[in-house]
């Protein structure tokens, strides 16, 4: 019989334990500023600033995109900036300010159209009843009157006002048709400081109540 040869044990194999991660220490902060200029901050740290700014952007605008903590103030000055820069630019303000005494609204509609233009304000009326009322109310710079109006016509609403010591300076204009024409002599009488026949153009509206308002031409 042969003899067996004896079997060796087995060799116990003894595991190492792994090593424990450290995250590389934070440099200092820079002086002022609050930021690192070098390393890797602990990752809760991290996570914990950059949800805070979110936070804080979503609660301002709902809307508005999520953003890093760095980035958070940027976008709190845009988005403070944003309204005045859709702003639309306001309206130019009125310069004079025009009451029309004229019955027919076509050549109301003409007046107001041209001297806006101008950034001339044009407030109408259809018939000169009540004028002083108007006039003191309004406090136009000019009085446009036409000639041939029910009621009080355009030299009775001048003569009114010229014997009116608060109203009496205020300049009045009166418009006068191509065929009835004006008494010039008239004209003179009541104290109107010009006339404009009708149809007129455009320029020469402007001119007469640019001269008539004070307006350079």
């Amino acid at each position: 019989m042969l003899a067996r040869e004896p079997v060796p044990a087995p060799s116990r194999v003894v595991a190492k334990a792994p090593a424990p991660l450290a995250w590389p220490a934070p440099a200092a902060p820079l002086p002022g500023t609050g930021r690192v200029a070098a390393g890797v901050a602990p990752p809760d740290e991290a996570v914990e600033v950059s949800v805070s700014a979110a936070i804080d952007v979503a609660l301002e605008d709902p809307l508005a995109p999520v953003s890093t903590a760095a980035e958070a103030p940027a976008a709190r000055a845009a988005a403070a900036a944003a309204p005045a820069a859709a702003a639309a630019p306001a309206a130019a303000p009125a310069l004079k300010r025009v009451l029309l005494i004229e019955d027919s609204k076509t050549m109301r509609r003409i007046v107001s159209v041209v001297l806006a233009g101008e950034s001339i304000e044009v407030v109408s009326v259809v018939d000169g009843r009540g004028v002083e009322d108007r006039v003191r109310e309004l406090r136009p710079d000019l009085v446009i009157a036409d000639l041939t109006l029910d009621g009080p016509d355009g030299y009775a609403i001048c003569s009114t006002l010229r014997a009116d010591s608060e109203l009496g300076k205020i300049p009045v204009l009166l418009l006068h048709g191509s065929v009835t024409g004006c008494d010039v002599a008239k004209v003179a009488e009541v104290g109107a400081n010009d006339t404009l026949g009708k149809p007129f153009s455009s320029d020469d509206l402007v001119a007469k109540v640019r001269g008539l308002t004070g307006l350079s031409c």
